[in-house]
């Protein structure tokens, strides 16, 4: 069974979106710990969080990566820097919409409407990026 590694976060504002993931969603963790290889394409600065199974990577975009004749991403035509979906499960959803209350994020609560068992909330982070909080209920 595949498990989540990382997330690859697209962000022009590195340090505030950082910052929202620890502060507002309430992601800890330390650094994370990595060697580039010297093949490695030059990213920039970004920011790594782990709880030491999962990885958070915030980093500025590159759109045109896969067109860089210095990558491998080119033969490919592959980018793997474009902004996704993704989502965290919590707890206790209430919890987590309060916190976002707290902090005058918007939010779309679309309750367990969707998809069987979970309640779901989405919102943007300081990218743009959609974001997705949700806890499993049970239900009829």
């Amino acid at each position: 069974m595949a498990k989540l590694h990382h997330i690859w976060f697209a962000a022009e504002k590195l340090d505030e979106t950082a910052d929202f993931y620890r502060n507002v969603v309430g992601v800890e963790g330390g650094p994370v710990v990595m060697e580039a290889l010297p093949t490695t394409p030059k990213f920039g600065p970004g920011h790594f969080i782990t709880d030491g199974t999962t990885e958070l990577h915030f980093g500025r975009p590159d759109p045109n990566l896969n067109l860089r004749p210095d990558t491998i991403y080119t033969a490919a035509g592959v980018n793997p820097l474009a902004r996704t979906h993704f989502a965290f499960v919590v707890d206790d959803i209430e919890k987590a919409k309060e916190r976002l209350r707290k902090h005058d994020v918007p939010f779309l609560d679309v309750g367990a409407t969707q998809i069987k068992g979970r309640y779901q909330v989405y919102f943007h982070d300081p990218a743009g990026n959609v974001v997705e909080f949700q806890q499993y209920v049970d239900q009829p």
